[in-house]
């Protein structure tokens, strides 16, 4: 046996008996405490005072007080161990879906044809919670739940040809423990286990036998001048396919070590260190092999105030990283910055940065330097100016040298009519790229997904199968035709987000890729970003915002760049009073590479707002029309949402809701969507029992077919409090 399983039982057995350890101390006090009915009460013998009593040096031999230690009582062990709260919970759930798929495609031996399948799901539990401290709450304190449980499924789908039945079923247990070691003390510890096993039923496929555990032991020295913890973890995952040769089975394993501590040297100077040891491997469904990767990464943040009233401040911060295994990254970056508080009116910035990362096998080396300043003549006034330099050298692939600066200048005053605002930001770049082969790399490029715009990347001519692109903590990567789509768009590769996969609307992300380039580039870019609002005490707040950029690109024309133009504008108008709001907005995005026109209107009222019932109501629409380039096609989309929610909080034990929302989108491109979804729940506490009723229909249109799911979910709990309050 390892030595880490070894330590998991360990700390899990420890957990397990101190929790359940004040339980038996409680019943055996109770238990030796009283007399069985219907037995003898015998009375003790009366001393006899004239007894002669042996000499003090024979008792000291003979006495068995002398000879043994005095056992502990029952009683004595239960006011030791303190159990606060035992309660015993059991549990009912029932599920019911039903999914009705209809093709509008013809097939050749059934034509057009349908699916119904049907799910009934019963799960019983039966769980226990307990709480409590040892040696009293500034000691120790412990809480613990344990839960078990059967569950069954009944499948039946009616399709063309022969129906399908199917009726799994299977077992589920669970264990969460947590001990505190001197939680108000000095030092501190906490202890935590918890493991899950049970079951991913799926219809018509075997059923995914999942696995959860959690260990971890923390240690925190609770100081005013040097506070610290250290956290051990090791958290484990897994879905298996008792199939064999199934690729459905999905794994994640990290094991870290986490040490941070904070220097507080006087109240002008900090110092804080963060270490972090992380063994992490990943299997995805779907995939052949792991990614395993182990880090070691520290972070130094030194901070010094100093000058009237230590306004003025030096920033330093020093990160290393040391990654081994798949897609890993070695870092090191060291940045100071300095502010200078000179007045209230006047402060000025310095910054330096060096930058040596390691990635997919590539070198990349940075200097940069920044100077900036910061005038404020007054109140309603605010300027400012910076500018930098960097150099940047990738190993096999180009380098790049820049300088440029930036001018922003921000403005906003009170007005007989309500408050203007008005915002101004020049930026100017020049940029050269020498190129010492055929092929370029950019690493971590930022980009966001937003529904229905795709991404596109800054570079063209990017190799398809260098494509990275993981979340912004890159732990979790994400994979070409299950989480995203890629599309060629002439020279420019743009990324589309799969509905049905693990990105979320509006999330950043991070693409790395190589690309094809030849000889020197140089770019001059300039860019101007501008937005003026006047905000009416009535409440009507007509705003305008615009960005122009023009680039100038001189090189060979296979070079990687081609000229970038933004020509974006937005006129709109918003309305808000207290229990509603409006808004209106005319976009015209002239982009080199997919230029559109765009209306928009948004909307919320509050129609109802009694109590206990509260009626909200909102919408959005807009148009968006594709002017089409010489690689894409002109084409109109139209994207609607309207949403009703009403809310009824009868009391803190009873409250009910329901909503209903419908989602529109038509492309003349790519074909009509429709989506209605409508929902409705209650939830009801009578003393100890509780339920909650969820009742939701869904139904999704689309070009090639129509898909409508009805689901009910029921919930039971019956509480049994042993020991403590009620619940």
């Amino acid at each position: 046996m390892s030595s880490q399983r070894q330590a998991q039982i360990v700390i899990t057995c420890a957990l397990l008996s101190a929790c359940c350890g004040g339980a038996r101390g409680m019943q055996a006090s109770v238990i030796t405490g009283m007399t069985p009915v219907g037995a003898d009460v015998q009375t003790p013998e009366p001393t006899n005072p004239t007894s002669e009593v042996p000499p003090a040096s024979e008792l000291a031999t003979t006495s068995p007080i002398a000879a043994e230690p005095e056992l502990v009582t029952a009683n004595s062990y239960a006011d030791f161990v303190q159990v606060d709260e035992l309660y015993l919970e059991a549990g009912f759930e029932a599920d019911y879906r039903r999914r009705r798929t209809t093709s509008r495609i013809r097939q050749s031996y059934f034509g057009r044809y349908e699916l119904d399948d049907r799910l009934t799901r019963l799960e019983e539990t039966l769980g226990l919670d307990g709480s409590g401290s040892v040696g009293g709450p500034s000691k120790m304190t412990f809480d613990f739940n344990l839960l078990g449980g059967v569950s069954q499924e009944s499948y039946r789908e009616r399709r063309p040809g022969w129906d399908l039945r199917q009726s799994p079923s299977g077992s589920l247990s669970q264990y969460d423990a947590r001990i505190s070691l001197l939680p108000a003390g000095k030092v501190s510890a906490n202890l935590y286990a918890s493991r899950e096993e049970g079951r991913i039923p799926r219809l018509f496929l075997p059923s995914l036998d999942r696995d959860r555990e959690r260990y971890a032991a923390e240690l925190l020295f609770n100081d005013d001048v040097l506070p610290m913890r250290l956290l051990v973890e090791d958290v484990y995952e897994r879905f298996d396919d008792p199939r064999p040769f199934s690729t459905d089975d999905q794994e994640s394993q990290e094991r870290q070590l986490r040490y941070e501590a904070t220097w507080r040297q006087s109240d002008n100077h900090e110092l804080r260190v963060d270490y972090e040891y992380s063994d992490r491997g990943d299997l995805y469904a779907g995939t052949a092999g792991s990614i395993d990767r182990t880090r070691h990464y520290i972070t130094l943040n030194d901070l010094i105030r100093f000058g009237e009233d230590a306004r003025s401040r030096l920033d330093t911060t020093v990160r290393f990283q040391d990654e081994s295994g798949d897609l890993a990254r070695d870092l090191l970056d060291i940045h100071p910055r300095l502010r200078l508080w000179h007045n209230d009116e006047l402060q000025s910035d310095f910054s330096a940065q060096y930058l040596k990362q390691r990635f997919v096998d590539r070198d990349l080396e940075m200097w940069r330097g920044d100077a900036g300043l910061t005038h404020t003549p007054n109140d309603d006034l605010t300027n400012s100016i910076n500018v930098y330099g960097l150099v940047q050298g990738v190993e096999d692939a180009d380098d790049l040298s820049e300088w440029g600066a930036t001018a922003t200048s921000q403005y906003g005053r009170d007005n007989d009519y309500g408050r203007f605002t008005a915002s101004v930001t020049l930026n100017h770049a020049d940029s050269r790229y020498d190129a010492e082969n055929t092929q370029g790399f950019v690493l971590r490029e930022s980009h966001r997904f937003r529904d229905p715009l795709p991404i596109t990347l800054t570079r063209a001519d990017v190799r398809r199968w260098s494509l990275v692109v993981t979340d912004l903590s890159g732990t979790q990567v994400f994979f070409d035709g299950r989480d995203f789509s890629v599309i060629q768009r002439g020279r420019y590769t743009s990324l589309f987000r799969a509905r049905d996969g693990r990105i979320r609307d509006g999330q950043s992300v991070f693409v790395s890729y190589s690309y094809r380039t030849d000889k020197t580039v140089t770019i001059e870019r300039n860019r101007v970003d501008a937005r003026v609002q006047q905000e009416f005490k009535n409440g009507v707040s007509p705003y305008y915002a615009g960005t122009y950029q023009g680039e100038d690109v001189e090189g060979n024309r296979y070079a990687s760049f081609l000229a970038r133009r933004i020509n974006r504008h937005r006129v709109g108008v918003n309305y808000r009073q207290t229990k509603y709001s409006a808004g209106a907005e005319y976009e015209y995005n002239d982009d080199s590479i997919d230029p559109y026109q765009a209306g928009h209107l948004n909307g919320d009222v509050t129609l109802w707002s009694e109590a206990p019932h509260t009626v909200t109501a909102g919408g959005r629409a807009s148009y968006f029309r594709y002017s089409g380039t010489r690689w894409l096609q002109s084409h109109d989309v139209f994207l609607g949402d309207i949403g009703l929610t009403w809310q009824a909080a009868f009391s803190a034990d009873f409250d009910m809701s329901a909503s209903a929302s419908y989602r529109y989108e038509n492309s003349n491109l790519y074909g009509r969507t429709e989506g209605l979804d409508l929902r409705a729940a209650v939830n009801r506490q009578i003393g100890q029992f509780t339920l909650a009723l969820e009742v939701e229909y869904e139904q999704l249109s689309i070009r090639s077919s129509e898909d409508r799911n009805f689901a009910v979910w029921l919930r039971l709990r019956r509480g049994f409090p042993i020991i403590g309050p009620a619940r």
